[in-house]
């Protein structure tokens, strides 16, 4: 291993890290990011309840206002280090054609498997059953998944449920987004009332066979990341997708947003995306490592709506 004073931050590579987005992960725009100092810490949530609850404010001439107050809840965020580092050999570079177009390729796939980690926590967290109360989840099932061939329902009054849900959940927010995983939104873009929604107002999106940008008011993301867990060296690999046969609506508040708002989640991120570089001289090699820390968690489980299993 490399001494202390050996290894450094390349300023580049780090650049690179932080500017890699690989197409099809979402978690980053489903959670916000917020920049912390320490690495656990406490953040709070005021009660939804008593801010919620009418209080007749009509004072009579000559007395006092009514005193309100208001709870608050602390919870804790804990962030943990991510990394992983690959190697670029002596005798790759001496047979590149460009060192830093081989170190930046190395350096693109090393991040984009760490965001493919905070993709599928982030999922995990949001895919759970048991992260929602009972009013925020439904699980479909036989003839109310939506490629069923008997399926009678309505997808917008599936959306619409949840949509009521996160109202009564938030005290007046509507959730603005929806994860329509790929293999759900091929589903979706052929049902007959959402094809003659698109074509009369997105008549174009018809040709690539997309779903619009927006629908009924929410943003789509929809996500294409897939991982295996199969063993290196398999003969066979089984790939699935991060966000499985899911749709979640959920609130994000977007830049403006604060920590007392009631946002679905966040991304609480003590160190940003940094690449370090060593060199080793017994193995001729070079080592990057990338590595981030952070903690991710669902901090408002009423902004979300869970459906799951949609399609079989």
């Amino acid at each position: 291993m490399p001494k202390v004073n050996e290894v450094h931050e390349n300023a580049a590579l780090s650049n690179v890290s932080i500017g890699y987005h690989p197409k099809g992960m979402i978690a980053d725009r489903v959670f916000p990011v917020i920049p912390v100092m320490h690495e656990t810490d406490i953040y709070y949530t005021w009660d939804k309840d008593m801010g919620l609850r009418f209080i007749d404010g009509l004072r009579a001439d000559g007395t006092e206002s009514k005193t309100v107050s208001y709870n608050v809840s602390k919870s804790t965020y804990s962030c943990e280090e991510y990394a992983l580092k690959v190697k670029v050999t002596d005798r790759e570079v001496k047979n590149a054609d460009s060192v830093l177009r081989l170190e930046t390729s190395k350096t693109k796939r090393v991040t984009g498997q760490l965001l493919l980690g905070q993709e599928r926590r982030v999922a995990a967290l949001l895919t759970t059953q048991a992260n929602y109360p009972a009013s925020n989840r439904v699980q479909l099932s036989g003839v109310s998944q939506w490629d069923n061939a008997s399926f009678a329902g309505s997808i917008e009054k599936d959306f619409d449920d949840g949509k009521e849900a996160v109202r009564f959940g938030t005290g007046g927010m509507d959730p603005n987004f929806a994860i329509i995983p790929s293999a759900v939104s091929k589903v979706v873009k052929r049902d007959a009332d959402i094809r003659d929604l698109i074509k009369y107002t997105h008549a174009d999106l018809l040709v690539d066979g997309d779903l619009p940008p927006m629908l009924w008011g929410l943003e789509v993301m929809i996500p294409k990341t897939v991982y295996t867990l199969s063993k290196e060296g398999n003969a066979t690999q089984t790939y699935v997708d991060v966000w499985g046969k899911h749709v979640v609506l959920g609130f994000n508040p977007g830049a403006e947003g604060s920590i007392d708002t009631p946002a679905f989640g966040y991304i609480f991120r003590n160190q940003e995306f940094k690449a370090f570089q060593w060199y080793e001289e017994k193995l001729k090699t070079t080592f990057i490592e990338v590595s981030m820390i952070q903690d991710e968690l669902l901090t408002s489980n009423v902004s979300g709506y869970l459906m799951e299993d949609v399609i079989s």
